[in-house]
């Protein structure tokens, strides 16, 4: 009785251990892969894709020359995620084609797990490049090694597609956090995606220019702080 109850009380754990699809990921995954021009599918895999990175990189996880820059790795590795990792996945792309939801999660946090990885291989080398700079200051030819700002990437550098696809999952992602009034986010999403003007939905809505202006006046500071903070080096 008590074998059955230690061997009861284990299962679960060994099931969870072994669990590596994630509910609603491969359905986001083939939701965005049937139209990736739909702001609604490329939010909610936004949705998702963010939701794992704080889940595989929380807060307070790193120590040493990364301790306290969880956010940053976040950050870096979504954009090679999506940048790179997703698209050029054959085993993804083979698990797509031949509709498996449980092989499509499997690829899917294989490619969260490498772009974790690389991004904190970089960013440590970054971190360890700046420590021996400072380190020998007082040497004239550290000096060129430091970059300047204005050498970093930016995230306007982009293809314009994926900047979009980060505009709508910033704010897909403030609608469902109730960080923006939902109104006010989607006419801003309809803008960016149909390429409108304050007057085109003036007219559309009824409203006057600086009415549609004011109205979108929260949106506009919203993402200038999100985008900035994904800006990156």
């Amino acid at each position: 009785m008590n074998t059955k109850s230690k061997s009861a009380a284990s299962s679960p754990k060994k099931k969870a251990g072994k669990r590596h699809s994630v509910p609603g990921l491969a359905s986001a995954w083939l939701s965005y892969c049937r139209d990736p021009k739909c702001r609604e599918a490329c939010g909610h895999l936004a949705v998702q894709l963010n939701g794992l990175l704080k889940i595989r990189v929380p807060d307070g996880l790193y120590q040493g020359v990364l301790k306290g820059l969880e956010d940053e790795v976040r950050q870096e590795a979504y954009l090679l995620l999506v940048g790179k990792y997703l698209a050029g996945n054959p085993e993804l792309i083979a698990a797509t084609a031949a509709g498996s939801r449980k092989e499509i999660a499997n690829q899917i946090m294989k490619s969260i797990c490498g772009s974790i990885r690389s991004v904190r291989q970089t960013m440590k080398k970054q971190r360890w490049r700046r420590m021996d700079i400072y380190a020998c200051g007082e040497d004239i030819d550290a000096i060129p090694r430091v970059w300047h700002p204005a050498q970093r990437s930016s995230l306007w550098d982009l293809p314009f597609e994926l900047q979009r696809e980060m505009v709508f999952a910033s704010l897909q992602n403030a609608i469902e956090e109730k960080l923006l009034k939902a109104r006010s986010a989607r006419i801003a999403m309809t803008m960016v995606d149909e390429g409108l003007t304050q007057s085109d939905i003036a007219k559309s809505l009824g409203m006057s220019r600086p009415a549609v202006h004011h109205m979108l006046a929260p949106v506009r500071e919203y993402l200038k702080r999100d985008m900035e903070k994904r800006e990156f080096p």
